[in-house]
């Protein structure tokens, strides 16, 4: 297989497992670990984590949800090491402080025109052509984008989208949050 085409893969296709997986062999060979990827993360996560995960982004203070899928994961695959086990449970329930150092992580202006798309497509004002190019790229972008911005950002928007906020408002909120400027 080409390169160009495994990053094809990789890019377009590949599962948040399956990239969780290529991130953990990558990691392993860089710090010259065992050389074993042989950890299956569809057959562990098995169909109902994947919804679960796919429907429940928890605020998780006190670490019960954590727990909870922690030991799903485990009655599935008693022999996970904490090491993947801690993968699995970073991707599907992050913390409110990784959820935040994720947001940080996207340029401001690429976060500002998620936002812009996230609520156009929530309230019905985001074009037919822009909601077809981003399904094309990104089948579920609604919820990767979602998982992308911290709770903090979340809380904007859905004061927002329930008509708690107006659009002035919200806007000012969301470029003070994004750059700590008033506007």
């Amino acid at each position: 297989m080409e390169l160009r085409s495994i990053l094809h893969f990789i890019v377009h296709q590949a599962s948040e497992a399956e990239i969780a997986s290529i991130l953990a062999a990558l990691d392993a060979r860089i710090k010259g670990g065992p050389q074993d990827y042989t950890v299956d993360f569809r057959r562990l996560a098995g169909k109902a984590l994947e919804g679960f995960a796919a429907k429940f982004q928890p605020v998780d203070p006190n670490g019960m949800t954590r727990r909870l899928v922690a030991s799903m994961i485990k009655g599935t695959e008693p022999g996970i090491s904490d090491a993947d086990l801690n993968v699995l449970l970073d991707t599907w329930i992050p913390s409110p402080a990784q959820a935040e150092s994720t947001e940080k992580a996207i340029p401001v202006p690429m976060l500002f025109t998620m936002i812009q798309q996230f609520v156009g497509y929530s309230t019905g004002t985001l074009s037919a052509a822009d909601e077809k190019e981003l399904r094309k790229s990104i089948p579920d972008w609604p919820a990767r984008y979602w998982e992308q911005f911290a709770p903090q950002t979340r809380e904007l928007i859905s004061s927002f989208l329930q008509g708690n906020t107006n659009k002035d408002e919200f806007w000012r909120s969301i470029g003070y949050r994004l750059t700590g400027k008033n506007f």
